[in-house]
């Protein structure tokens, strides 16, 4: 289910409405720590938090009746998942390298708040 999220979000910023620049940017899910330094302009999704959202929370069994009998199952959970988004902008350095890290992560943000939810054409698995 999260691998699937995690490529619906990459899917997301490769719709072919966008942006070529933006399609052809590589998507990475590594933890971008010190040693984390790609050499192309690169998007980074780290998934760094899950938690249980218990507004959403159902303590109402599911029941689902089938030939005079009854088949029970526990409510499914709802979980936030929280990614860390990062644009890295390759070998360029020092002020370039910044702005165009900004610009990078300017267009990822316009790519997902044009959705509200995750459009069904857009989801993966």
């Amino acid at each position: 289910m999260i691998r699937d999220l995690s490529q619906t979000l990459e899917a997301l910023l490769a719709r072919p409405d966008l942006p070529k620049e933006l399609r052809e940017t590589p998507v990475s899910f590594e933890h971008p720590i010190d040693t984390f330094n790609p050499p192309e302009p690169t998007i980074n999704l780290f998934l760094y938090e899950l938690k249980e959202n218990r507004e959403l929370r159902s303590n109402e069994p599911i029941v689902r009746r089938q030939n005079g009998s009854a088949l029970i199952r526990r409510p499914p959970i709802r979980v936030d998942c929280y990614y860390l988004l990062t644009a890295w902008p390759g070998n360029l350095t020092g002020s370039e390298g910044a702005l165009e890290g900004h610009r990078l992560l300017s267009q990822v943000l316009a790519a997902l708040a044009r959705h509200s939810t995750i459009p069904a054409d857009a989801l993966v698995g």
